[in-house]
């Protein structure tokens, strides 16, 4: 991953150099894959290789699915944290709920206790 990533654009610049100057005169622009292979074996050995790029490439796609992966995971656990969460305060709602109807209770009973001390 620490490799040059310009080098690939160089070495496709030097093929291309090559071909056009020493292929490209009266070919209309036209070059055979025997040049191509030619000015690719001219190439700073050097330089990262088609094959580094590419294995930079899947490199990089490797750790991009598994960092995917992982915020997967995590949002998985998220979501049952979060419905952990809604159930509690369902709980809680259905304990406020019981509570209420016990303060009704005691309220109707201080009221009954309060017109029989009068």
């Amino acid at each position: 991953m620490g490799k040059d990533k310009g080098g690939h654009q160089s070495q496709v610049n030097k093929i291309a150099n090559y071909t056009q100057v020493t292929h490209g005169k009266g070919k209309m622009g036209m070059t055979t894959l025997e040049d191509t292979w030619g000015a690719a074996e001219s190439c700073d050995p050097q330089e990262p290789s088609m094959s580094d790029f590419l294995n930079e490439i899947k490199g990089t796609s490797i750790e991009l699915v598994t960092k995917i992966d992982t915020v997967a995971v995590d949002v998985t656990l998220l979501w049952a944290d979060l419905h952990k969460v809604a159930d509690s305060v369902t709980e809680a709602k259905d304990t406020i709920g019981v509570l209420n109807q016990e303060v009704d209770a005691l309220k109707e009973t201080v009221s009954s206790l309060q017109k029989l001390t009068v």
